[in-house]
């Protein structure tokens, strides 16, 4: 028999992991869930089910045939009731195979183009703005000269108050400026010195995003319906739909710490297959 609950003692109980990671489990387990091979079934193949959302109102976008063709419509528009919307969504249905195509052909262009790639991926680790690294060693180097110019003028100031020439108020003048120098100067090194590790990173992105596109071009032709459809989950976040403009949200799939790197992922079935 349970107590009254102003009975209770409450026993705190740290949390297991952080926040950010439990968010990332969740939206994974619900991938996993949305992409699990039982609930995908394949008739009428359309490649971008479970990647495709209204860009009018934000909701998903199913797959439906409809006698011999297969339309996208927003689930808004279906069953507006159980999605909270207070009218059904207006966005038009959308040809499905003009709609794989498209996306297809797309992403097929952009894996001949592992620079684009790889542009886009700093756009997504906001790395645009990084100097090179010739620029960056060298206004590394200036800045520790300039700090090292800044410590020779202290110490010249020291030597001449010590001998008399110069007043201590002259000196707390003078001294507090160019500390003021050095220490701006040494700010700016250690915001430097924080890009070293993100070209690192950034170098080793590209070459193995580089050799991600190799080995994927290289097998394209060989592709089933299922190889192009696990691709296309690594390369596509989202596909938003708005009228008649189509915009892809891409996901980078090669980082330094990806599950990608085996690169038996990026061929077709090993055993031929009649193209």
């Amino acid at each position: 028999m349970l107590r009254p609950r102003e009975e209770w003692i409450a026993v705190p109980i740290p949390a297991l992991i952080d926040e950010a990671t439990f968010t990332r489990v969740q939206e994974q387990l619900k991938n996993n869930q949305a992409f699990s091979p039982r609930n995908l079934r394949r008739e009428g193949e359309y490649l971008l089910r479970c990647l495709v959302s209204c860009g009018v109102c934000g909701h998903s976008m199913v797959a439906d045939s409809q006698g011999r063709h297969t339309y996208y419509h927003c689930s808004g528009n279906v069953d507006h009731v159980s999605t909270s919307m207070p009218r059904r969504c207006p966005a038009p249905l959308v040809y499905a195979p003009d709609l794989d195509r498209l996306v297809w052909k797309e992403m097929t262009s952009l894996l001949s183009s592992p620079e684009t790639m790889l542009e886009a991926y700093k756009q997504q680790q906001g790395k645009n703005g990084l100097r090179g690294p010739d620029v960056l060693e060298a206004e590394l180097q200036r800045l520790d000269e300039r700090v090292g110019d800044v410590e020779r003028q202290i110490q010249r100031l020291l030597d001449g108050y010590q001998s008399g020439f110069i007043y201590p108020s002259e000196l707390a003048r003078r001294r507090a400026a160019l500390e003021e120098k050095s220490a701006r100067w040494t700010q700016q090194r250690e915001q430097l010195e924080a890009e070293r590790p993100k070209w690192r990173e950034a170098k080793e992105v590209s070459e193995n995003l580089s050799l991600f596109c190799q080995h994927v071009v290289s097998g394209l032709g060989r592709f089933s319906f299922e190889d192009k459809q696990r691709l296309l989950r690594k390369l596509v976040e989202r596909v938003y739909i708005t009228a008649w403009q189509v915009k892809v949200k891409l996901t980078i799939p090669l980082s330094t710490k990806s599950d990608l790197t085996p690169l038996g992922f990026y061929h077709p079935q090993s055993h031929p297959r009649p193209v």
